[in-house]
């Protein structure tokens, strides 16, 4: 049976899938909580979908988008232009219409990383 690696810590849980072949993990990997799923599945190519699913009586209550250094000081100078001229008040944007959300996908492709000291997800 394909057993994924499973980290306890005074702060977490973590679910490792380090998308080893040599080491038989799950397909999919899903964790439950009230309002939803996120569900972590690898394709025959080796990406991995990522997939977060929400039950129909869940209410999202707030959303956002985080990105790399270089695109965030760039939204955040064209930011401080726009604040300036009276168009908009923030830098980190909400997902639009967040509150209608039922599901989100994304494909990603990428290596694992170990876990550092310290990290939420160690």
């Amino acid at each position: 049976m394909a057993r994924a690696k499973v980290v306890h810590s005074t702060a977490s849980t973590s679910i490792q899938v380090k998308g080893n072949r040599g080491s038989p993990e799950p397909q999919t990997t899903v964790i439950n909580f009230p309002g939803g799923h996120v569900e972590v599945t690898r394709t025959t190519d080796d990406k991995y979908w990522v997939h977060i699913g929400f039950d129909e009586d869940a209410k999202i209550k707030d959303s956002r988008v985080d990105f790399k250094f270089e695109e965030y000081a760039r939204r955040v100078d064209e930011s401080r232009k726009e604040i300036r001229e009276g168009k908009r008040h923030g830098v980190i944007p909400q997902i639009l219409d967040y509150d209608k959300i039922q599901h989100m996908a994304l494909l990603v492709d990428g290596i694992y990383h170990e876990p550092g000291e310290g990290d939420l997800h160690e």
